[in-house]
């Protein structure tokens, strides 16, 4: 068999829905190939990856014809568990494929080993490669819910790489690495790929699958629009574009150049009034005394537009968790609207700090996107005539208004994380806080975005942008601030 997957005319549509998700399907990929399918939000991207691994029709019920063929099986008409030996999938949230039996990342790395039997030697070989290549050494211990968004994900990927499928299903796998975990991850994919595995990934934009993938295949509207060899790849050898992709990264981050303390003292900030948030020398540990936070001093005013980046794992989201106190720090002191955070609430500092974190499941819970933009300001008091004012704009702004009377988790993935965003600007606070807002995100959603940062820029509140995208941050940014190890480096 040279062919590892063979899809014929695949047409699929939800059930309940008017139009089909996938369209007149036909392509194949050969054993040994990577292959990048690229496209906008909504294109059919996860739908087709949700198609190879089985998981529709077992899963997500709907009307589908045609015919899907992975490692010569039939994945339509075979259970996922016949499939599972065949094909490994990783979709586009890590967080819902923590098997939940697990106490450490050790052991949710041996999960799927255990579970098709293989021997006790085998799967400690293999959990210890996996460990190694993903750098997930210093979590072996760790319970996978304690794990930052980027390491969770690098868990999630190689408990799939370890049970070595034929086929790798990856949905958008680089959202949430940072750009030197991306291409430790480019590399793995490559030596997979000349052993034999055959790979299919998609990303909602291009850069990063053209260093890696043979093959790119457009989609839009469920349809196939472009389907053709890499033609960055036949230019260079894999091995050379692998450091052509350190070497950019490296490029993009200048301000990853450590920098004294004593520059935060002078740097020019935007607006000279008084600061919207301000942290002096703050430290913060968790109770297994795990130290995430050290000596953490800076300010962000009304007009600013921060960048804040940072190897995953490094304590971004706790950080970005103490500027509304939901945590406070261990030592050290958090100043919102020039009151500490452990003398108020986490209602009063929303009105001054809103954040959307990365898992938007902890902020959507309404059954309509209008009533989860109403929910925020009738809960903080606002009058009737703001709230609906701040509703309709917040809609507008972010493309919403269309599917106002829509449930969120009827919208696709980047749609949901754009009513997260809105349910904070109606509360009308004077930071916003962004917390990888662009993972996912296609061009368009990148360019909405942009626009957002810039109007409330103008409109004298701040942002604050916690992102892996230096290319975005550069774009948006006065000002980069990058947490290590040891500390906080500031950077204009």
């Amino acid at each position: 068999m040279t062919v590892s997957i063979d899809l014929e005319d695949i047409t699929f549509t939800y059930a309940g829905a008017d139009q089909p998700a996938l369209r007149h399907l036909s392509f194949s990929v050969p054993i040994g190939q990577i292959c990048a399918v690229i496209g906008r939000s909504g294109a059919g991207k996860s739908t087709l990856c949700a198609l190879c691994a089985g998981f529709i029709p077992n899963f997500y019920q709907g009307q589908i014809s045609g015919l899907a063929h992975i490692n010569g099986e039939n994945a339509i008409n075979n259970d996922v568990a016949t499939l599972i030996r065949h094909v490994g999938l990783v979709t586009s949230d890590p967080r819902s494929q923590i098997s939940g039996a697990c106490f450490t990342v050790y052991e949710e790395l041996g999960f799927g080993l255990e579970n098709i039997g293989l021997p006790r030697d085998k799967i400690e070989q293999r959990i210890e490669w996996a460990l190694q290549h993903f750098r997930l050494e210093a979590q072996r211990d760790q319970s996978p819910y304690d794990l930052s968004g980027g390491q969770l994900q690098r868990l999630i990927l190689a408990a799939i790489v370890v049970m070595q499928p034929p086929v790798l299903i990856l949905d958008e796998p680089t959202a949430y690495l940072d750009p030197f975990a991306a291409q430790d991850l480019a590399q793995i994919l490559q030596d997979l790929s000349s052993h034999g595995t055959t790979i299919l990934l998609t990303e909602p934009r291009q850069a990063w699958a053209t260093t890696v993938a043979e093959h790119i295949i457009t989609l839009e509207g469920g349809q196939i629009v472009a389907d053709g060899e890499n033609e960055t790849l036949k230019v260079a050898p894999k091995a050379s574009k692998n450091s052509d992709f350190h070497t950019n990264c490296s490029s993009l981050l200048p301000f990853l150049e450590r920098q004294t303390q004593d520059q935060l003292e002078t740097l020019k900030v935007a607006d000279q009034t008084a600061p919207i948030v301000h942290l002096e020398k703050v430290h913060f540990a968790y109770n297994d005394h795990t130290k995430v936070l050290q000596d953490i001093s800076f300010q962000i005013c009304p007009g600013e537009r921060v960048a804040l980046l940072g190897e995953n794992g490094v304590g971004k989201s706790t950080l970005v968790r103490h500027l509304n106190g939901l945590l406070l720090p261990t030592s050290g002191t958090v100043y919102v609207a020039g009151t500490q955070t452990t003398n108020t609430t986490v209602a009063q500092c929303a009105q001054h700090v809103g954040i959307v974190f990365q898992d938007t499941r902890n902020q959507l819970f309404a059954r309509t996107v209008r009533d989860e933009l109403l929910f925020g300001p009738r809960n903080l008091g606002y009058n009737v005539t703001d709230t609906t004012a701040l509703v309709e704009e917040a809609l507008e702004i972010l493309g919403l208004t269309d599917v106002a009377a829509a449930h969120p988790y009827d919208l696709s993935w980047p749609q949901r994380r754009f009513v997260a965003i809105a349910a904070v600007l109606t509360l009308n606070s004077r930071l916003l806080v962004l917390d990888e807002p662009t993972a996912g995100m296609d061009d368009e959603g990148l360019q909405r975005l942009k626009t957002l940062i810039e109007r409330l820029t103008v409109e004298g509140k701040g942002v604050l942008v916690v992102s892996h995208d230096p290319v975005f941050c550069l774009e948006i940014a006065d000002r980069m601030m990058v947490l290590d190890q040891n500390g906080m480096y500031d950077k204009v």
